[in-house]
């Protein structure tokens, strides 16, 4: 099943400036093949970054055709978000964005490689069920997250990200945001979303609906 964003974590605040964490401590890269070129062997203090921003009114896509729903035009597509897949609701959440330096540098473009997820809470506004793809309307909370993988020769910077992004920026798309239009986003097949009060979902109590990916 498709997804757009997001995350099992705790809520964050809405509506703020990124903050930048660091914190300090050793760690020794083992030599080992990077993207491009072999990782060098170095000494680098191991740095956290997060970032905390929202949105409002993001297309919510799954592997259903909602058209028999009678979808809204959606990027000039009845039925799609671009490539990503039917709309089948609009979501309002909270984005939280941590990174860690894993501390591996390659030889060719000095670029760390960075574990990152987004993690999000917020809510859902349902016009067609993501299971059938027929007429449902309904609200209910949403939580989730996304890992990435990416490769920059600078760390992100909450500069990037406005207190409200595009209701368009996806995942990936925030990602590259933070990171900046030189860093190499790999990733965002490992997820996990809840929703609840989904109509005819059997994931568990409360019609909880659960969309995966590994």
């Amino acid at each position: 099943m498709r997804i757009r964003t997001i995350l099992a974590a705790a809520a964050a605040p809405a509506a703020l400036a990124a903050v930048l964490l660091g914190t300090a401590g050793q760690a020794s890269a083992a030599v080992t093949q990077g993207p491009a070129a072999a990782v060098l062997a170095a000494s680098v203090k191991t740095q956290t970054y997060q970032a905390n921003t929202h949105q409002h009114r993001l297309a919510d896509t799954t592997s259903v055709d909602t058209n028999l729903a009678g979808n809204a035009t959606i990027n000039n597509d009845g039925r799609q978000y671009g490539n990503i897949g039917p709309v089948w609701a609009f979501d309002n959440m909270e984005r939280q964005l941590s990174a860690t330096d894993n501390g591996v540098v390659t030889d060719s473009a000095g670029l760390h490689e960075y574990s990152v997820r987004i993690a999000s809470v917020g809510s859902y506004d349902a016009f067609a069920s993501p299971i059938t793809g027929l007429v449902m309307t309904g609200h209910g909370p949403v939580s989730g997250w996304v890992d990435f993988t990416v490769y920059s020769a600078t760390p992100p910077s909450g500069v990037n990200l406005p207190a409200q992004l595009d209701t368009q920026d996806h995942s990936s798309a925030i990602v590259q945001k933070w990171f900046g239009s030189a860093a190499q986003v790999t990733g965002g097949n490992h997820y996990h979303f809840e929703y609840k009060g989904i109509q005819g979902a059997t994931d568990g109590p409360g019609g909880l609906y659960v969309q995966n990916g590994n």
